[in-house]
């Protein structure tokens, strides 16, 4: 099954050929409020890299299940990472555990919705152009750009069209007339993460959900049973992380506001998008493409996403 992670780095010179930009990258831990007005008392978990030069950064916002690590694979790193690439090609990135996964703070799971999300990403956007986040100090950058996959795609897409503070989004693995019949049978698998091993003695609040081991495989990676006994497959599922079941609501609306009868209203957040949008999709993404949506090249793809998305001045696509 063709992964979006490998598809969106096709996109851009390999790090082989790519031309070598000595690149700084620093973590650091940006304190920030979950609403305006409240106390920056939860901490955001950050990677900047940046090469020498670079006056463009992409701010990556993983999906379900995932934190930084789906941007900056740590097998093969010089074919599946997505940081090297951009960082090979002179662009910045700032890689990110989102709000409640892994380094950055846990809240209660009720607080970690989509809506705090995107105020979270609004304040790391406004350190980026203010030449600062947390305690470290930067040059400002000129152009920031949100690129999102799956529920980080409507973490981007909300953000940009409350806050209009990006130059533009690329929206992976996040179509508005998606499969719905296969989103709801993968999210009837998630299951409490403090039952999971992987999160023993971390996570004591029911409200975070994971998924099966079997399940990511087979959604995310292959339905080749073979293919879950793989290093990528099995280093991913070493890697992965949580949702919340309010985070998997709004995602769920993020499909069913798409064309899937008549009357369905367009969603207000794509709408309000005024940047330029990129859109990729796996051509074999199962719960992304297949009943509404063609993702079998990316004219298809374009016709039956872009229209989600009228009052952007150009809408691209991958696939």
């Amino acid at each position: 099954m063709r992964r979006l992670l490998l598809l969106l780095v096709s996109v851009l010179p390999a790090t082989s050929t790519a031309v070598a930009r000595p690149s700084t990258c620093v973590q650091i831990n940006v304190p920030v409020s979950l609403t305006a007005g409240a106390p920056a008392d939860q901490t955001i978990w950050t990677a900047l890299c940046r090469p020498a030069g670079a006056q463009t950064v992409h701010v990556l916002q993983s999906g379900a299940t995932y934190g930084a690590a789906h941007w900056d694979f740590p097998y093969r790193p010089a074919q599946y990472s997505y940081v090297r690439a951009l960082n090979g090609s002179g662009i910045a990135t700032l890689n990110v555990d989102r709000l409640g996964i892994g380094r950055s703070s846990h809240p209660p799971s009720a607080l970690v919705t989509v809506d705090a999300n995107a105020f979270v990403l609004h304040q790391l956007i406004a350190g980026l152009r203010n030449g600062g986040l947390g305690t470290n100090r930067f040059r400002p950058f000129a152009k920031v750009v949100t690129v999102g996959n799956s529920l980080g795609s409507v973490i981007a897409v909300t953000e940009a069209a409350r806050y209009g503070d990006v130059d533009g989004v690329v929206v992976t693995g996040a179509n508005k007339n998606g499969n719905a019949r296969e989103l709801g049978l993968f999210a009837a698998q998630a299951t409490p993460a403090l039952a999971d091993p992987r999160f023993a003695g971390r996570i004591d609040d029911p409200g975070y959900l994971t998924l099966p081991d079997e399940t990511r495989c087979r959604t995310f990676w292959s339905d080749r049973d073979q293919d879950c006994d793989g290093p990528v497959a099995t280093t991913d599922n070493a890697l992965k992380e949580t949702i919340t079941a309010a985070e998997g609501i709004r995602a769920g609306t993020w499909v069913m506001t798409g064309e899937q009868g008549p009357g369905v209203p367009q969603d207000p957040d794509t709408s309000s998008i005024r940047v330029p949008v990129l859109l990729v999709a796996g051509s074999e993404d199962l719960v992304e493409c297949g009943e509404g949506t063609d993702c079998s090249d990316a004219e298809s793809l374009r016709s039956s996403e872009g229209r989600y998305y009228p009052n952007a001045p150009s809408v691209e696509a991958f696939g």
